[in-house]
């Protein structure tokens, strides 16, 4: 658990660094138009990379045991961190759609059952669409949904079908760059070791910061 923290610290150190380096570059470069950069440069293709932290608000159902058939776990909190790597039609087509691969890393979870406990964490590769909304002047509201594969540590079926579906609202800071805020509903699939097995979805809420090219 200390390796993961200080793994997701590390993350989050480079990210706030880079964020801090590339918001001051704008401010200086166009302090009259970091406050209306709703709209990108010609020069800007549509490809983005975005790195994210956040945390999942995580739902373990139909949680079966050699001696409980079926019992409700409940929510536990995990820190998760990941990166996006995408392509914007609108800059180059006027299309309001991106699409995107991501990878998604959730720390370590524990299932007490039985008298047995399962430890696990989880790799996500998902396929993503998103929609953009230009109703609002300084932000841009989206809805996104994905399919993808998990993988699971430490259980017997290792992996699975994931898909998400959710929203949320990016805020451009200049031309290349701007903070994006979500949430979405995330289900990973079934996890299985031994004689316990468990539904695994959850709510992913996460921070992330868009360098588009």
């Amino acid at each position: 658990m200390k390796r993961i923290f200080t793994v997701l610290a590390l993350v989050a150190t480079l990210v706030f660094t880079s964020v801090a380096a590339n918001a001051a570059n704008c401010w200086e470069t166009q302090p009259a138009q970091s406050a209306v950069a709703a709209e990108p440069a010609s020069n800007v293709w549509g490809f983005y990379i975005a790195p994210k932290i956040g945390i999942t608000f995580q739902q373990q159902d139909d949680v079966r045991g050699a001696l409980t058939q079926s019992w409700r776990h409940g929510y536990t909190n995990q820190f998760n961190t990941g990166l996006s790597v995408g392509y914007n039609f609108r800059p180059k087509y006027d299309l309001p759609f991106r699409l995107e691969v991501e990878w998604l890393y959730t720390g370590n979870t524990k299932i007490n059952l039985d008298r047995t406990s399962v430890d696990f964490d989880s790799n996500t590769v998902f396929f993503n669409a998103a929609y953009d909304f230009d109703t609002v002047p300084y932000v841009k509201p989206y809805i996104t949904a994905g399919l993808g594969a998990n993988w699971f540590s430490g259980v017997h079926r290792a992996t699975t079908f994931a898909w998400n579906a959710g929203g949320g609202v990016y805020i451009p800071v200049c031309d290349n760059f701007g903070v994006d805020l979500s949430a979405r509903y995330v289900d990973l699939g079934r996890i299985e070791k031994r004689h316990t097995k468990a539904e695994i979805r959850g709510i992913d809420t996460q921070l992330a910061f868009r360098f588009t090219f």
